[in-house]
């Protein structure tokens, strides 16, 4: 086999694995995709209330104004599954201004408060854990593997190009 005909066949071979993995990751991230548990309740505009799971800072929730709101604003959050730990059963708490509160949830998939305005925070007044700082960390690793796909199915698609490249190349001399 001369030198053409194996460059050819690595070229065409790296490219049909690249395509094949390519095609596999538009549904890996999506394929055990859950609905998110959604948090919300009354909270003034000034107000910062964070998110725990089991007990530890998770993130904060937003503040939206809203009109049927008896203090004007609302806040929302949204904890999906594996977020900060969290899984069916895990313990959903809320910190109001840096303080603890008494409200818990339990986290389900899909769940939310079951009280229409949803969930009532009264500070108890003992310091809250706090969401610690990671820079932007938590964007470059996730908890799915399919960047790592990516970047492999890249490689792939990479390494066919050259091979076509310089199949091409010499075909012209």
């Amino acid at each position: 086999m001369n030198f053409k005909k194996l460059m050819t066949r690595i070229g065409v071979g790296t490219a049909m694995a690249a395509l094949a993995l390519s095609a596999g990751l538009v549904f890996s991230s999506t394929a055990n995709a859950q609905a998110p548990m959604t948090v919300f309740g009354e909270a003034a505009a000034s107000d910062t209330v964070g998110i725990l799971v089991d007990g530890k800072a998770c993130k904060d929730a937003s503040i939206k104004a809203d009109s049927g709101s008896s203090t004007g604003s609302i806040f929302l959050g949204y904890v999906d599954l594996g977020e900060c730990g969290a899984a069916a059963g895990s313990s959903i708490g809320f910190s109001l201004n840096g303080s603890s509160t008494d409200a818990t949830l339990t986290w389900r998939a899909g769940g939310a408060p079951s009280a229409a305005k949803g969930i009532t925070l009264t500070s108890t007044g003992v310091a809250a854990p706090t969401v610690p700082s990671t820079g932007n960390a938590g964007l470059l690793v996730s908890q799915e593997s399919g960047s790592s796909w990516l970047v492999f199915a890249l490689g792939l698609l990479a390494v066919g190009m050259i091979g076509s490249s310089r199949m091409v190349s010499n075909r012209s001399k």
